[in-house]
């Protein structure tokens, strides 16, 4: 999972976007192994959960790091009475 974050911050595509754009990412539950319903029995999906917001650059403290039920947050853009 490591060698996965570090071989994206080596693909050109992935370092010009991110320079150039926000970037929110999440991380769906399947993405802890195998399929749909896997998170309730995958021994690795605190270790998955902590590896992705550390790669985020997501605080210690963050919410997301303890939350149940996985990870998510939201995110307002623009100015008032047009944000997205």
């Amino acid at each position: 999972l490591y060698q996965a974050y570090d071989d994206l911050v080596t693909q050109p595509m992935f370092v010009e976007a991110s320079k150039a754009l926000p970037i929110v990412a999440t991380l769906d539950d399947q993405d802890y192994g195998g399929g749909e319903g896997s998170h309730q029995s995958n021994r690795h999906k605190d270790l998955a959960r902590n590896v992705f917001l550390d790669f985020w650059g997501a605080s210690d403290d963050d919410q997301r790091r303890t939350q149940k039920g996985g990870i998510y947050t939201s995110y307002e853009w623009g100015p008032l009475g047009e944000r997205l």
